[in-house]
């Protein structure tokens, strides 16, 4: 059904299914139900954690958990902001952003009270307000509770049950801003006081709603999310060169041109610091080209633990896609293609002959010790101090080039990174109802470890980790001790 034929329907009697023995409470209720099916019936099929021969029991309870909890959401929603927020819901269950749900029809609008939160350290802080009174302004306040209710257990409903993977901090500072902004989503508090406190000074406020443009609360959310942008290209700093590696995109491969023209500076700098601030990941070939530069051996040392390829989940959706690539990339892509091949004429055997993978989704790696004691013997030895710096939108490709640079030797700064599982290649499928996308994750890597991040730094940053300039003074002294 498209978005054209769902307002027709709501218009006309409702779009209940000639299945269901009852009348839905509204056309909503039933679209949302459906899609709901649709999305879990797409991931019991084509993801690789929820097939039989995979034995990750938590992911699948985990999901039949948020089925059950969608489909009762279903029978309760009245509106398009309670099929998103339901959708999403879902979506979050899997416990990896790689699986989402997301809509090309948003309203241009939301409410909103005037307070841009933002989490620092264990506590959400109002980072702006739109007070005009400047005795009156509650930034810099610690938020403590709203309609009496703690702000850990209020941010973990409103946010976590829908928009983050709660267990993850990264992702609970990047959804920090969207805590007192009102989407519509009718399962959860739209508060009307809460309290909030500074130098045990405790205040009190309440909570005027008002309707906002989104676009007006772009830059605001911006500067509340406590992440940094790095750039991208090597530059001079006070004890060596600082390499900006934002993303993992077209950009990167200037970035690693420029490393190996300046290799001879690099290898003889005090200090090299390799920055990802705002790298949400891509192509993690680029770090591994940048890692080569920076440490001798730095192939060598990761070929010492495994021999396990990745394999695909074969299902006749992921089948398709594996021959979109193929078609899709032959011209611009040919050695991708060339190399994707082989893969797609083993999924289409095991199609053939009934089996869930296109090869062992266990991987007879080197036992662990063994593994730590080669790795040791093949470590790269760097003349300088490699710095990585990361902050909380590290991501994907992103978690891969951390994990190198740290098994390198690599000093790591900055903030916890985001994480995901060893889950991968995305696919997203348009839902029945023609109002949104859901993905799934279609292969996955025997080798790596099931949660794959999150990374603690070494060393934890407490300043604003968008201020470059403070991060340079501070890595400069932390370094020099």
């Amino acid at each position: 059904m498209n978005i054209r034929n769902v307002f027709l329907c709501l218009a006309l009697t409702g779009c209940a299914s000639q299945t269901t023995p009852l009348e839905p409470k509204s056309p909503w209720s039933e679209m949302t139900r459906i899609d709901v099916e649709a999305a879990y019936k797409m991931l019991s099929e084509d993801h690789p954690g929820m097939a039989e021969s995979v034995n990750d029991g938590e992911l699948k309870n985990n999901m039949a958990a948020g089925y059950a909890k969608a489909l009762k959401r279903a029978e309760q929603v009245e509106s398009f902001e309670g099929y998103l927020a339901t959708m999403s819901a879902l979506s979050m269950a899997a416990g990896d952003k790689h699986v989402w749900s997301r809509t090309s029809y948003k309203a241009k609008s939301v409410k909103w009270v005037g307070l841009m939160i933002s989490r620092q350290g264990d506590n959400y802080v109002v980072a702006s307000d739109e007070e005009q009174d400047a005795a009156k302004s509650l930034v810099g306040y610690r938020l403590v509770s709203c309609d009496e209710v703690p702000a850990d257990t209020f941010a973990k409903e409103k946010l976590g049950e829908f928009h983050a993977v709660w267990s993850i901090e990264a992702q609970r500072i990047q959804k920090a801003p969207y805590l007192l902004i009102d989407d519509g989503n009718p399962f959860v508090l739209r508060p009307q006081n809460c309290q909030f406190e500074k130098q045990q000074q405790q205040v009190s406020r309440n909570m005027e709603w008002q309707t906002v443009k989104r676009t007006e609360l772009k830059d605001k959310i911006r500067a509340a999310s406590n992440r940094g942008a790095a750039g991208h290209g090597v530059k001079e700093f006070e004890k060596g060169y600082w390499i900006g590696l934002q993303t993992l995109g077209k950009k990167a491969g200037d970035v690693v041109a420029e490393v190996q023209e300046k290799q001879v500076l690099l290898k003889e700098a005090e200090v090299v610091v390799l920055d990802v601030r705002g790298n949400g990941g891509g192509n993690s070939t680029y770090g591994a080209q940048i890692a080569r530069v920076l440490f001798d051996n730095a192939d060598e040392s990761r070929k010492a633990k495994h021999n396990c390829d990745v394999v695909w989940r074969v299902s006749n959706r992921n089948l398709k896609q594996m021959e979109y690539y193929v078609d899709a990339f032959s011209s611009s892509m040919p050695e991708f293609v060339e190399g994707f091949k082989p893969k797609l004429e083993l999924a289409k055997s095991a199609f053939e002959q009934g089996k869930d993978f296109t090869g062992p989704t266990e991987c007879s790696a080197i036992k662990p010790e063994t593994e730590e004691s080669a790795v040791k013997e093949l470590m790269p030895k760097a003349k300088n101090k490699i710095v990585l710096l990361t902050d909380n939108t590290c991501f994907s490709s992103c978690l891969i080039v951390t994990d190198r640079f740290k098994k390198l030797g690599a000093l790591h700064v900055g903030q916890p990174t985001d994480a995901n599982t060893h889950y991968m290649e995305v696919r997203e499928d348009v839902m029945p109802s023609g109002l949104s996308y859901f993905s799934t994750l279609q292969a996955m890597s025997p080798a790596s470890p099931k949660n794959y991040g999150l990374f603690i730094p070494d060393v934890m940053y407490h300043g604003d980790i968008a201020d470059t300039k403070a991060l340079k003074n501070w890595i400069s002294e932390l370094t020099e001790n």
